[in-house]
């Protein structure tokens, strides 16, 4: 197999740790280019790249032993295809076309072959990362504002190859990545431009998002309280499962045209046309291309759903189909912490609806009671002192200060508010029984409250945990074993179910009973919660202020409707304010100047690569290659015009910050390497008025390689903040 042809040095000690140890993971930056592909490892001071392009070699006219000195690969099926600069190289000698994996900054359409090429490309890039734990940051564009083209499909067919290469992965705009190579002196505020060769959404603000923390707040809220911070929010990967989802730079995006979203469960939702929506087969779909009884993703959220644990919060787990506590879910996929037999999960604030991660601990029974036991031993001191005070007129604030008592009251609130507690005293001030309450639960309980009334303390209950636990299995089992009472020749059912269990047909008729039937037993109690359907899109003719924020990792976040939504470079202070691309770059430059002279689109690559120069003069005598350099002059200096145009347009509709210092301008990229470039970017952008003080323009270090330099730098950051 053959190897990428270019090594080039990176542009800054991304790895500065010589003495790594061979057990810790391997961190990937990966630059996905029309032109171009890098890659940056932390294992290694060097950053590989080769040209993204192919072509297919007939194996009966060419044998493998004449490759030697040739980069390929080989498909499963036998295929070779001739990579990188050697395949632009032969397709010129022969004045063919090179294929093209992307087009404008994305997967091609028109390459059947695409995908498969990209994978044994990209495997020959990055190198062996076998038995290694590896995590890898990629590049993607943002959405076009000038071309329908979406990034969706672009995005996850990548992260499908590094998937299937055993690497964990995460997308990352490039603009951004540059920023992180770029900016590190300026704190990471800056405005990176990646002109490669490919391509240069949102809620309203009164949305609610629950958090980890147990509280509800809007978009506004978020953005108005969480400026720079991080918070927790429920995030679901693509199978189903519901996870912590690390949500960070709540923003205003604009004021856009909004539609309404109804769902199933008598709620909805306004939000842009393009904002994505997660279907139930975890695929994503804009809002404004969702139809009537399609199906959602779900977060179905319950409190004091076990009534031996009451006041915590559940959820239910859409891949496995089945009810857990949240505060084990958050130990189990964020902390990598297993619930072990004879261990509880510990809320060290004792808001049980607090659950985030930083809020969690496992301890032993032992260990749980024995700290209880030490904190009721001190607060029960403090009590008495502070109920003194009260008796005096004293109020919380005068007692424990302005902030910790406007806490105390809000976890007071929160508490009265989530905890079953409250819902079971005011059932039974409205006359229900024990049982009626508690239903096959109610024997557990009873007995619980029996132990306590004959005098056994805390610790011995907690020991005797084990006959309760019999009980409750026994139970369970009981429930698990009923089965419905099939018909026979009879019109009526004439079976019967124990007590507590409500059959799985009863009130069906006709059709709907065939239907539940046909499903199983799985609907014999109760139903089970599946998924949100969408009831009508409604066409609302406003425009209203819209807010996003973003996750990482999963890139999605729920909102309280009960559905997960994706989230969507000017950056400032490392918090991205701005992303867009346009579908004018490199590739539009030599398109237009090849169909303008006659000529094929790589030969026209060929020759800028050679001889371009944007400032000076090129002293050529062949008049075709003159019109070819005149022609690029022209659109080089008209891509510059667009962009500097859109960038004004963008940042005064959708840039809600005060940015209070002057920030750099960075280009980057391969269409940015041409001598000349930086001062043509200067002369142009001089005769703009902009909404932002420019510090300086400046060319990044190495364009061809920062977009891998700062992805690199990304994932070694995002590593290092799971440990």
């Amino acid at each position: 197999m053959g190897n990428p042809e270019v090594q080039v040095p990176p542009t800054s000690p991304v790895n500065p740790e010589k003495d790594k140890k061979r057990d810790e993971p391997l961190c990937i930056g990966l630059d996905v280019g029309t032109m171009h592909l890098a890659c940056a490892r932390s294992d290694s001071d060097e950053i590989k790249i080769t040209r993204n392009v192919f072509m297919q070699i007939d194996t009966d006219d060419v044998q493998i032993s004449e490759l030697s000195d040739i980069s390929y690969v080989e498909g499963a099926d036998g295929e070779v295809y001739i990579i990188g600069s050697d395949a632009f190289k032969y397709a010129n000698i022969f004045g063919k076309e090179v294929s093209r994996p992307m087009e404008s900054g994305l997967i091609s359409s028109k390459e059947v072959a695409a995908i498969d090429v990209l994978t044994l490309m990209i495997k020959d890039l990055i190198g062996d990362v076998k038995g290694k734990d590896t995590y890898c940051c990629y590049s993607i564009p943002a959405e076009a504002i000038d071309e329908g083209r979406s990034v969706t499909y672009h995005e996850r067919v990548w992260g499908s190859i590094l998937k299937r290469l055993g690497i964990n992965y995460t997308s990352v705009n490039e603009a951004m990545a540059i920023i992180y190579s770029e900016c590190a002196a300026e704190k990471f505020s800056g405005i990176g431009i990646s002109f490669g060769a490919g391509m240069a959404n949102c809620l309203t603000g009164d949305t609610k998002i629950p958090l980890l923390d147990g509280t509800i707040k809007t978009l506004k809220e978020l953005t108005d309280e969480y400026n720079g911070d991080t918070f927790w929010v429920y995030s679901c990967k693509e199978d189903g499962s519901i996870v912590p989802g690390k949500a960070h730079s709540p923003r205003k995006t604009g004021t856009k045209k909004v539609i309404r979203i109804h769902l199933d469960n008598d709620s909805f939702f306004d939000c842009t046309e393009d904002h994505l929506i997660m279907k139930r087969d975890g695929t994503y779909i804009e809002a404004g291309k969702l139809k009537e009884n399609d199906s959602l993703m779900p977060l179905y959220t319950e409190t004091g759903l076990w009534n031996e644990m009451p006041g915590y919060l559940s959820c239910y787990n859409n891949k496995h189909r089945h009810w857990e506590m949240v505060h084990n879910m958050v130990v189990r996929e964020e902390l990598g912490v297993y619930r072990k037999k004879g261990c509880v999960i510990h809320h060290k604030n004792f808001n049980k609806i607090d659950n985030t991660p930083e809020n969690l601990t496992q301890l032993t029974k032992q260990e749980h009671y024995e700290f209880h036991k030490e904190i009721s031993s001190i607060g029960g001191k403090i009590a008495g002192k502070i109920i003194r005070e009260q008796r005096l007129g004293k109020t919380n604030k005068e007692i424990y200060g302005v902030n910790r008592a406007e806490e105390i009251s809000k976890n007071i609130s929160a508490g009265v508010l989530q905890s079953s507690s409250s819902d079971t005293i005011r059932e039974q001030r409205s006359g229900k029984t024990f049982d009626e309450i508690f239903g096959h639960k109610a024997e557990v309980i009873k007995e619980k409250m029996s132990l306590k009334k004959k005098g056994l303390s805390y610790e011995e209950i907690m020991l005797d945990d084990r006959k309760i636990e019999t009980r409750k299995n026994e139970l369970s089992k009981q429930c698990s074993e009923q089965t419905p009472w099939l018909h026979k020749k009879e019109k009526t059912n004439s079976g019967s179910f124990k007590k507590g269990v409500t059959p799985w047909n009863k009130g069906l008729k006709g059709e709907e009973y065939k239907k539940h039937f046909n499903e199983g037993m799985k609907n014999q109690y109760n139903s089970t919660p599946i998924n949100h359907k969408v009831v009508k899109i409604e066409s609302l003719n406003i425009y209203r202020d819209v807010y996003d924020l973003t996750v990482n990792k999963y890139h999605n976040f729920a909102i309280d409707n009960g559905i997960f939504v994706h989230n969507c470079a000017v950056a400032y202070k490392g918090i991205q304010a701005l992303t867009f691309s346009t579908a004018r770059a490199g590739d539009w430059i030599d398109r237009l100047t090849a169909e303008s002279v006659g000529m094929i689109q790589n030969r026209v690559t060929n020759l800028k690569e050679k001889y371009m120069k944007l400032a000076g003069e090129v002293t050529i005598k062949n008049k075709k290659t003159k019109r070819v350099l005149e022609s690029l002059y022209y659109h080089h200096e008209a891509l510059i015009n667009y962009t500097v145009k859109k960038i004004i347009k963008e940042f005064d509709s959708k840039v809600d910050i005060e940015v209070d210092e002057a920030l750099p301008i960075i280009v980057s990229g391969g269409t940015s390497m041409p001598e000349g470039f930086i001062e043509l970017f200067k002369t142009v952008i001089s005769e703009y008025e902009l909404p932002f003080e420019v510090s300086e323009i400046r060319k990044a270090k190495n364009p061809l390689t920062a977009v891998a330099n700062g992805l690199l730098i990304r994932t070694i950051s995002d590593v290092k903040g799971m440990k």
